[in-house]
């Protein structure tokens, strides 16, 4: 919301210009002006777009908190060491959805800083117009004033916020740490164990390979010895025969 006021001393009338504005402050400019008298005093109009503005801020600032707490939550009591389906869920998504809550803190502190200024330059101008006779009476206690001290209330509860979400932003950080440390350590672990599953099974394969090298050396004696055996039995067995059917002169034996 944005409001511009020029106040014509001598015709004692305000010109206006604003920008999204709540209806309830236009209507009762718009009242205050229609019969040609400005009945509602300028100050008072900027006293109403300050309490306008400032009305919501108490409670988007206590929602912004409780969010944090369940982030704070679930960092605070979940177990870094073991993973239960009935226990809290530590992601990633959490640090992201940390940052984004942060950044929106940091817009409304910018935001409140830019009210109190505004606030602020208010009243320094009103304070000139009443050192200048242009302001007849003094502002009330629920003026201005009070506007300025609920912003820097509010303010101060921002930083608190933030000071509260660093903190729980560097223990997720270190929650994440170190449970991608005891992951790493594990998987280390595994692959140990598998390369020492893989040198045992070299060996064995070693063992095997030996023992058939074995066989087949085994192999090739028994076959030069059963060459040797074929070659022999060759040579001596035509002779064989015809020696034992030369004293056969009956014919029953036959080549």
């Amino acid at each position: 919301m944005a409001v511009y006021q020029r106040f014509e001393y001598e015709q004692k009338i305000s010109k206006w210009i604003l920008m999204q504005a709540p209806p309830d402050i236009v209507g009762e400019i718009q009242t205050s002006h229609s019969s040609g008298e400005q009945r509602l005093a300028p100050r008072d109009v900027h006293a109403r777009v300050f309490s306008a503005a400032e009305q919501d801020w108490r409670d988007y600032i206590c929602f912004l908190d409780d969010e944090l707490r369940i982030i704070e939550e679930k960092a605070s009591f979940v177990d870094a060491d073991c993973r239960s389906e009935y226990d809290y869920v530590i992601a990633f998504e959490d640090s992201q959805k940390l940052q984004r809550l942060r950044r929106k803190l940091v817009k409304t502190k910018e935001i409140l800083d830019c009210c109190l200024e505004v606030a602020l330059g208010c009243e320094t101008h009103w304070q000139e117009l009443r050192s200048r006779g242009m302001l007849d009476s003094e502002p009330g206690p629920t003026d201005l004033g009070a506007y300025i001290s609920r912003i820097k209330m509010s303010r101060r509860g921002v930083e608190a916020i933030q000071e509260h979400a660093d903190g729980i932003a560097a223990l997720l950080v270190h929650i994440l740490s170190y449970r991608n440390q005891d992951a790493l350590v594990k998987s280390n672990e595994v692959l140990n164990r598998n390369i020492d599953v893989m040198r045992e099974l070299a060996v064995a394969a070693k063992s095997e390979n030996e023992l058939i090298t074995i066989l087949v050396s085994k192999s090739q004696k028994d076959s030069h010895t059963i060459k040797i055996l074929t070659i022999v039995t060759l040579i001596y067995l035509p002779a064989s025969l015809v020696a034992v059917s030369t004293p056969l002169e009956s014919g029953l034996v036959s080549l």
